[in-house]
């Protein structure tokens, strides 16, 4: 078996618990690692373009299943003291060929981006880069 490759490199934890809001739902919550977030749209676009399937979803509009394309991301839950919970961190799929834009039908000119050196995410909008957190003391460009 090969070794296991993840898409991320930081785990997405999900939990069940009760709805504070509203007594006696629950609700799904998703913690997203920052350090993750572009990981986990590039591994979608992948899942996209390899994987995707048909499959019914419900309409909140139309008040109705409707059938459409999907892809699935699958994780082992635990029942623990404070709920139902687990990871997400699938295995990574190669890529193959030219990306397909499904956001949007023109050029992409906002997009994240992850410093390799500093270890943080910055926004580019239109060729300029807006930091999403202060840059470290000391940063030169």
């Amino acid at each position: 078996m090969a070794d296991f490759n993840p898409a991320l490199p930081l785990p997405i934890k999900w939990s069940i618990g009760d709805d504070r809001f509203n007594e006696g739902q629950q609700v799904l919550s998703l913690t997203i690692p920052v350090d993750s977030v572009t990981h986990l749209i590039e591994h979608l676009n992948t899942l996209v373009d390899q994987k995707a399937k048909d499959g019914e979803v419900y309409d909140f509009n139309k008040k109705e299943k409707v059938k459409t394309k999907c892809v699935q991301i699958y994780s082992k839950a635990v029942d623990g003291q404070f709920g139902v919970f687990g990871n997400i961190n699938p295995q990574k799929l190669e890529k193959r060929g030219k990306m397909k834009n499904y956001l949007s039908n023109s050029k992409q000119n906002e997009y994240l981006k992850l410093d390799p050196n500093l270890k943080i995410h910055f926004k580019i909008i239109d060729g300029v880069r807006y930091w999403l957190t202060p840059p470290p003391i000391g940063y030169q460009k």
